[in-house]
Formats: structure tokens, sequence, C-alpha cells
């Protein structure tokens, strides 16, 4: 059995009966980043309205092949309300762009409460954060501080068997469709240093670059460590301003490649020891706040769509070059 977790830990609970929740990612991809925060800014607008994501954020990275990318981050807990903001163009709106300058991509997830996890380092009433929390009270979660805790906290223990995941994908004109036939693991790891004093300065100077070398390796050896795709995502409000906080997102092919990578690769270990290193050294109470959402996706319940894109974007890289029939 594992040992007693070294410190308290704090989990979602949703709504009885809950089923799915959609998660969503639309953005605009330039090299010019004005381009593309330009471009982000004016689809603000589709994200209003009775069927509105129920949780909006916005954030920026610049990817593997050097292009920034202004990223809005949506979740509707109801799937039927996603649906009809599909249905009255939402999607669509969120994906014009006012000219040729910006390429764009957006990638949704509808995943299944019981093949999730939530992970948070403090309560959200003395830390509030990003993601799912904004919406959703905790409770205490004991099952962590070991490896392989992050797939015994995902109640449907049946996903984990699934196939790895293997996009397909259709092309039309400059946009190519992807859709995944199932095992995808999509995993967005985050950190809130907003009111930090204490460890604000350990946090960046010994933390935060050796979790950027991870996210770094991850981007560039996909078949090596089973990640289809990693962003280093600076948050944002909403008005573009950057906030005290960041988050990771990543694709991994498979929870074995995210089991795997955790517990043996130097990269992983390397943020591991230098957090704990961090803690130790002060003995204070941690005020950085981190959380995880995780979750093993099953068959047709991620599609994504890539217009103009650069060919290393979100799954294209992983995907065969050949339109299906």
């Amino acid at each position: 059995m594992p040992a007693e977790p070294r410190f308290t830990a704090y989990t979602l609970v949703f709504p009885p009966g809950s089923g799915d929740y959609v998660f969503g990612q639309y953005a605009f991809q330039s090299r010019a980043p004005e381009s593309a925060e330009s471009h982000a800014a004016a689809v603000r607008s589709a994200f209003t309205g009775p069927n509105a994501p129920a949780v909006l954020e916005r954030g920026s990275f610049t990817d593997s092949a050097g292009a920034h990318n202004a990223v809005w981050y949506a979740y509707w807990l109801d799937t039927a309300k996603h649906e009809r903001w599909i249905a009255e163009g939402g999607r669509a709106r969120a994906q014009r762009p006012q000219d040729t300058s910006a390429a764009c991509w957006w990638e949704e997830a509808a995943v299944p409460v019981l093949a999730q996890s939530a992970l948070q380092t403090h309560p959200t009433s003395a830390y509030p954060i990003s993601g799912l929390a904004q919406l959703l009270p905790q409770r205490v979660e004991d099952t962590h501080d070991y490896w392989g805790a992050i797939r015994d906290r995902i109640p449907d223990k049946a996903v984990h068997a699934g196939p790895v995941a293997r996009p397909l994908r259709t092309e039309d004109g400059d946009t190519v469709e992807v859709s995944v036939d199932g095992g995808l693991c999509m995993i967005r790891f985050a950190q809130d240093w907003e009111h930090s004093t204490v460890f604000y300065e350990p946090f960046h100077h010994d933390v935060l670059p050796v979790m950027r070398e991870a996210v770094s390796y991850l981007q560039q050896h996909p078949e090596e460590s089973g990640c289809v795709a990693a962003r280093d995502v600076r948050e944002c409000g909403a008005d573009g301003a950057p906030l005290g906080r960041n988050s990771v997102l990543a694709w991994f092919s498979s929870m074995q490649s995210v089991l795997d990578w955790t517990r043996t690769h130097p990269t992983h270990q390397a943020i591991y020891a230098a957090f704990f290193k961090m803690i130790g050294e002060s003995g204070a109470d941690l005020d950085v706040a981190l959380w995880n959402e995780a979750a093993v996706l099953p068959p047709g319940s991620v599609t994504a769509t890539y217009t103009r894109c650069h060919d290393r974007t979100g799954f294209l890289p992983l995907v065969p070059k050949n339109a299906l029939p």
C-alpha cells in the first residue's frame, strides 16, 4: 500500500449523475504574436450567450515550430449546451479570422466524468485557481503522492485497457480534420503564483525552468515519449494581459505513456526533485497553488480541425498524410 501522503490535496466533486463535460481549445496561430492575439481578441463574443461555456480562459504559447498561438480554453458541464453552441454558429465564429494573416485550429474532448481525475494542492476558498475548480466543490483526496496515483484516481478502470490512440485524418482544401480512435490521455497541469510571496522567487528560479525543459523534451521527442503535443501556456485575462499563472496542456497516446515518463524519465524526475527540495529548504506553507486535470478519452470523444496550420501543430505530426476515402 502507498505510504500516507506527505501533504494534503483536494479533488473536485461533480454533481450526482454527471455524464460527460466538454473541454475545448480554440486558437489562432501566426509567426507574428500581435496577429494571433488580435484574431483571438476579435472572436471573444463567440463565447457569449445562453449556451456559452461555464468557464472561459485565455492564454498564449510558442509551439515547437516557433509559431505564436493565442488560445481560448472553454468548459461546458452541460454537453447539450455545447451542442447548441455549435448549432447556433459559436464554433464557426470562434474560428473566423479577420484575414489570412493567421491560421486557426480547435480541439475538443467530450470527457466522461468517470474517466477523469482532478487534483489541487490548496482549497479554492483560499487560493482561487483556473480550470474546473471555478465551478465545482472540493473534498480531501488521499490517493496521491505516489507513482501511479493519477491512474488510481480515475474511477473507470476499464479506460486504461483501451488501445493506444490512432489519429485519423481527412483533408478539405487548406483544412485538416482529425478524429482519435480511443486511448488518448489529456493532462492540464497548472501553476498559480498570483498571490505568492514566500515561494515566488525559488519557484521561478528552481522549479519553473526544469518544468519548461521537460515540456521542450516532450515537444521534441513525440515518438520516444508518447506525447502527441505539449504546450507551455502563459495564462492571460480576457483582455490578453498576462496573469501570474502558467499551465501545461499535453496530449499523450495512452495513460501508460504518462506513467512511463513520470516514473523513469530524467526530465520529470528533475521536476519532482526541484519541487520537494524547494519545499524542504523553506519549511513554510506552500503559497504557489498547483493543480491538474487528466482524463483517458474513449473512441470518438476527441476531434480537431486545423486550417492553414503548420504540420507540427497538435495531432498533425502523428497522423497519416494521405486523406481517407
